[in-house]
């Protein structure tokens, strides 16, 4: 997932994880975790907003992306349409969302 993230969505800020399931990434300077998630469910992927695990809500700028329950090729796709969002928030534009039978592939 980090090679993935460094070439998909090279804005994402993350440490490498020692353990654990999950990498947690800091969004560029003004981006919002919650309008990133609403332009990745546009593309069929989807993960958790950091200010779900913050008491105060503090942590509007980051997310939290899921390595251990997909295969690679999965999240190689994922991460693809997560840095797909990324890009299109940092354009200003809005994707006019596509009904497709297949639901939001999860990276949380």
């Amino acid at each position: 997932m980090a090679r993935s993230l460094r070439r998909h969505a090279p804005r994402l800020r993350f440490a490498m994880p020692e353990g654990g399931y999950f990498i947690w990434a800091k969004l560029p300077a003004g981006t919002s975790a919650k309008e990133l998630l609403r332009e990745a469910l546009k593309k069929k992927v989807s993960f958790i907003h950091g200010d779900v695990f913050s008491p105060d809500g503090g942590a509007r700028d980051r997310i939290r992306v899921n390595f251990a329950s997909h295969p690679p090729e999965t999240i190689e796709e994922a991460v693809r349409r997560l840095g797909a969002a990324l890009r299109s928030l940092g354009r200003g534009k809005r994707i006019a969302s596509q009904e497709e039978e297949s639901p939001a592939t999860p990276i949380v």
